[in-house]
């Protein structure tokens, strides 16, 4: 084997383990869709806690009676984590992080087939 053919050798193997992370990205998406059409999910997560249990804490966080620091940063310490499971989820106004990578991840596929093609074609398979 020449020098030439490993390095396309070489070159394939890794665009086949970017094509995998980039199916599991697809994956989880496209497993988002399903979730997001699910009634339990939507009582339990985007319901129950995106939207009741963050108001929930924030009128904690905004009650006249809580004056103890370490209360305070407890509550914005739930409000950050609640801003940024839904941040990861999406909402009919963001698409949230699993949707954008799972959209990247479908462009830069369609890419990565493209080079993966060219490498073969000058391999001659």
């Amino acid at each position: 084997m020449s020098e030439n053919t490993l390095n396309i050798d070489e070159q394939i193997e890794v665009i086949d383990r970017d094509l995998e992370v980039l199916e599991w990205n697809i994956k989880r998406g496209e497993a988002l869709d399903k979730l997001m059409k699910m009634e339990e999910f939507h009582l339990v997560m985007i319901e129950g806690y995106l939207e009741i249990e963050s108001q929930r804490v924030f009128n904690l966080l905004t009650h006249p009676l809580t004056i103890k620091p370490e209360d305070k940063n407890s509550y914005l310490s739930q409000l950050d984590t609640i801003k940024n499971l839904s941040r990861y989820l999406g909402s009919p106004e963001y698409k949230g992080v699993v949707k954008i990578s799972a959209a990247n991840a479908v462009k830069d596929r369609e890419e990565l087939l493209r080079q993966k093609q060219e490498l073969l074609a000058g391999k001659g398979e």
